[in-house]
């Protein structure tokens, strides 16, 4: 493992790819199979979300004491039970349940595997953050696809019976390769003197990074989940369900061009601007068809925006890592699951044109804060630094 991780992470964010967007899809089957109403649903996504929050801070946290390799065995457990759990579920609390054990395994699996990343490739880690988050691109395109084929022959549970196995195969080969613990890097805290992440919240740097983050995320899932809607009010649905693919399509190259880039803070300044750009020209352009560049733009703009916000923020604190990436992950899931009900409310009052708007403003403040950010990263290192000399 320890010769191969790279390879091997790709290889991995590719299936996590799949399971991530073919969940997107079966979980209306699910639901669909209980007669579960809209709200219902919504349940079954909200303990998805809530999962994934609460783990990725319990496992960042508890991977700082036990070891990340360990911290990757528990993740791909509950992920793998929880799969398990909703193909054999016979009622709609117990799928509730099961897609709570579910979200907690696929968080807490991303945040500890974003830091084994960062241990194993050190300088490099911005360059294999984005190129494992392109191939996890990759897998969420076809995923669908292939997952939507499977499903006119065999039950949707057959699918997540799959996903069982995989993650299980995957908690045994982590627990096997104890060569991950000669990269994986140890807390330099120990388990005494509090919890990590709360100390690591506070760093100014950090809370910017976060707080960009959270907001960015916010903001594409207005995007991703919402696009059809805006082209069903331009009396165009079946282009909105095209230009969601198109947006996954953009996102490869996005990611791809994300590897190459040294000064991150810079490029992802540029990218915001670039997004706003985007929102303009999807608003503006006369035709449906047209608006497509407008998604093809902000795809490859909001792309990179994720991996390469994780690893700065992921780099304040080499030594405290797992926590650090937990940190990252967590504020990924806060601010699609904040931003929802915000896009709801709105676009219901207004419309959901209102929404893209405001956040092409929003993407304008976002270029900002990551100039703010940086300054903050640099003062962060000159500190750090002063201690180690100390």
């Amino acid at each position: 493992m320890k010769n191969c991780f790279n390879p091997f992470t790709y290889v991995l964010f590719l299936f996590m790819g799949c399971f991530f967007a073919g969940n997107q899809l079966m979980v209306h089957y699910v639901s669909a199979s209980f007669g579960a109403t809209e709200i219902q649903l919504s349940m079954i996504i909200s303990a998805l979300y809530v999962g994934s929050m609460l783990m990725v801070l319990l496992l960042g946290e508890l991977s700082e004491r036990i070891g990340k390799r360990f911290g990757v065995i528990i993740a791909a457990i509950s992920y793998s039970i929880g799969a398990l759990f909703i193909a054999l579920s016979g009622n709609l609390k117990m799928s509730v349940l099961s897609f709570f054990l579910f979200g907690c395994g696929s968080g807490g699996l991303e945040g500890v595997m974003f830091s084994l990343i960062g241990d194993y490739n050190g300088e490099e880690t911005n360059k294999h953050m984005n190129l494992t988050q392109a191939v996890f691109s990759i897998g969420a395109v076809f995923g669908p696809i292939v997952i939507d084929r499977l499903l006119t022959v065999v039950s949707y549970k057959v699918v997540y019976s799959v996903m069982w196995l995989f993650m299980g195969i995957l908690a045994i080969v982590f627990l096997c390769s104890r060569s991950i613990d000669s990269f994986s890097v140890k807390s330099s805290k120990g388990a005494s003197g509090g919890l990590t992440i709360f100390k690591l919240a506070r760093n100014p740097a950090m809370f910017l990074y976060m707080l960009i983050l959270m907001i960015a995320i916010g903001c594409e899932t207005a995007v991703t989940y919402w696009l059809v809607n805006y082209f069903d009010l331009l009396g165009a649905v079946s282009l909105g369900a095209f230009g969601l693919s198109l947006y996954w399509f953009a996102s490869i190259p996005g990611r791809v061009l994300g590897s190459r880039i040294y000064n991150q803070s810079n490029f992802l300044k540029l990218c915001f601007l670039l997004c706003s750009v985007g929102i303009i020209v999807l608003l503006v352009l006369p035709s449906p068809l047209l608006k497509l560049f407008g998604v093809l733009i902000i795809g490859i703009a909001l792309a990179p925006v994720y991996p390469s916000i994780s690893t700065l923020g992921g780099r304040l604190f080499p030594k405290n890592s797992a926590a650090a990436f937990s940190l990252m992950v967590f504020s990924c899931g806060l601010g699609g699951t904040i931003a929802q009900p915000i896009i709801g409310a709105v676009s219901r009052a207004a419309s959901i044109t209102v929404v893209y708007t405001a956040i092409s403003v929003i993407m304008v403040i976002l270029a900002g804060l990551v100039v703010l950010g940086g300054k903050a990263s640099r003062h962060n290192t000159i500190g750090e630094e002063q201690k180690t000399e100390r």
